[in-house]
């Protein structure tokens, strides 16, 4: 995880969980040789998901999160990457 201060990944990704697709959390990195790379997450990667099983269920119910950590483990849907040269 890139985010230098974890309460503020935490809120990020909290709320990727409530309103999926409303926050887009994206990164641009030139790579030496290859152009620039752009990086797309809508929603937390699944070890946050996993981490925070107990919370998550708490605030979505059980049915709700099964859905969410499914997509969070899927990287189609999880996040986008393109490259422009």
């Amino acid at each position: 995880m890139r985010h230098a201060q974890q309460p503020v990944a935490d809120m990020l990704h909290l709320l990727q969980c409530l309103i999926p697709g409303m926050l887009t959390i994206v990164m641009v990195e030139p790579v030496s040789g290859q152009g620039t790379w752009t990086t797309s997450r809508g929603l937390p990667p699944v070890e946050w998901v996993d981490c925070n099983k107990a919370q998550l269920t708490a605030v979505v119910g059980k049915d709700q999160y099964a859905k969410l950590r499914h997509a969070a483990d899927t990287k189609t849907m999880a996040f986008k990457a393109t490259l422009a040269k």
